[in-house]
């Protein structure tokens, strides 16, 4: 759901998987961090986005890439923790 025109909320339909991409190590705050990178790709009939998540050792994301809607684009997430 979204917030649409007239400020009502607006169901998106979509259809999504998910996809291992490999070992990747990011850097966050000057830590480097060993991950596994996920896409998640969705579509439906007005759009389509990938997310990404950089997942660290036992499911904690420590970055992720997600699609926010049209007028907004991506969104980066870190967690420097």
């Amino acid at each position: 759901f979204f917030l649409g025109d007239l400020d009502r909320t607006v169901r998106l339909d979509l259809t999504c998987a998910l996809a291992r991409k490999g070992a990747e190590t990011i850097t966050v705050l000057d830590r480097n961090h060993p991950t596994q990178v996920v896409e998640e790709t969705c579509s439906g009939p007005e759009t389509a986005f990938t997310n990404r998540y950089w997942i660290e050792g036992k499911g904690r994301i420590r970055q992720s890439r997600q699609w926010l809607g049209e007028s907004v684009g991506f969104l980066r997430l870190s967690d420097p923790s």
